[in-house]
């Protein structure tokens, strides 16, 4: 749960830092991140891994529907590592998921549209990579 702070405190770091080597500004007072910085930033590391364990899953369930339909002995190799994985991810994502609510309880962060631009387009993306890589295939 301090990751986010302390990426936050390693950034704010190497600023002062820099301002210090550099410019020879005086950073001999203390100043915090402010509370609603730093929460925005757990806000975003606990969403972004509940969101990558969500989708852990769902590519786990898809590896494990394509194992069981290709049939053989795919299945038998895949089965066991998937579902380890697939159980990792539910506990990361039971672990995380007290902290999420309690976090977010009031004061969820809005997505605004150029973030979903910005998605929209790494989907896309993604999308034409896999259908190239897909294409290489045949």
């Amino acid at each position: 749960m301090t990751v986010p702070i302390k990426i936050s405190a390693l950034i704010k770091g190497l600023q002062t830092g820099w301002r210090d080597l550099h410019y020879k500004h005086d950073n001999s007072w203390w100043e915090s991140f402010g509370g609603a910085k730093t929460q925005q930033w757990v806000q975003i590391w606990l969403l972004s891994v509940n969101g990558t364990m969500l989708l852990s899953l769902v590519a786990g369930l898809a590896r494990l529907i394509m194992a069981a339909l290709s049939g053989g002995s795919d299945l038998v190799d895949v089965a066991l590592p998937v579902t380890f994985g697939m159980v990792q991810a539910l506990v990361i994502m039971w672990v995380t998921f007290d902290p999420l609510v309690y976090i977010m309880k009031g004061n969820a962060p809005t997505l605004s549209l150029r973030w979903v631009e910005v998605c929209v387009l790494v989907g896309m993306a993604i999308v034409t990579f896999a259908v190239m890589t897909a294409a290489q295939d045949y």
